[in-house]
């Protein structure tokens, strides 16, 4: 189980659906190794560790999944065509309030193929709840996304949160990209003002 932690943590995407899944159905063990991260150094293996412990919330995380994943063939057919990162952030909140905020800010770091209206969406839902759990997501897919708009709404949102540790998840974000051979934006280093 400690492997399939250490790999969900380095990856993203499918690989990391895979680990998540191998750790959510890993029983006792899994949640030894979770309980073990939720104090790491780095703050999306806390997140991690945190979101899989709240086994209780998975149904409603399946559930705004699915519903997120029907969105698209829904409205195809309509006036609308696709999805309005609005309607993502209006769904979230009126079904589920601030339930999912960390779910959502996990999905985020960790999805890298998902839609532009899911991605703002997420985005917009983390500002609208602006738990300081969540930034460290937000500054991680900040950092990686190649998006420069995707980019901007999330450093926007990061900017609307009464973050006290937020120096010390910046350094630990500039760090760890540095460790990887990328150099954090220059717009996400203003949040450092």
């Amino acid at each position: 189980m400690e492997q399939h932690f250490i790999d969900a943590v380095a990856s993203s995407g499918h690989t990391y659906a895979h680990h998540e899944a191998a750790l959510r159905v890993g029983g006792s063990s899994a949640v030894d190794v979770l309980n073990r991260h939720l104090h790491d150094a780095d703050p999306i293996a806390r997140l991690l560790a945190r979101v899989l412990l709240e086994q209780p919330r998975v149904p409603a995380y399946q559930s705004a999944v699915a519903h997120l994943e029907k969105l698209p063939i829904a409205l195809a057919r309509t006036p609308a065509g696709g999805p309005r990162p609005s309607m993502v952030q209006d769904f979230l909140n009126q079904d589920y309030g601030a339930d999912l905020v960390e779910f959502v800010g996990l999905r985020l770091a960790k999805e890298k193929s998902a839609q532009g209206w899911r991605v703002l969406g997420f985005i917009l839902y983390l500002g609208d709840h602006r738990v300081v759990s969540t930034s460290e997501a937000l500054i991680r897919f900040a950092t990686e996304t190649t998006d420069e708009s995707w980019r901007g709404f999330a450093v926007d949102a990061v900017r609307g949160f009464d973050d006290p540790d937020l120096a010390t998840k910046l350094d630990a974000e500039e760090a760890r990209a540095r460790v990887a051979g990328h150099e954090m934006p220059p717009l996400v280093r203003t949040l450092r003002r």
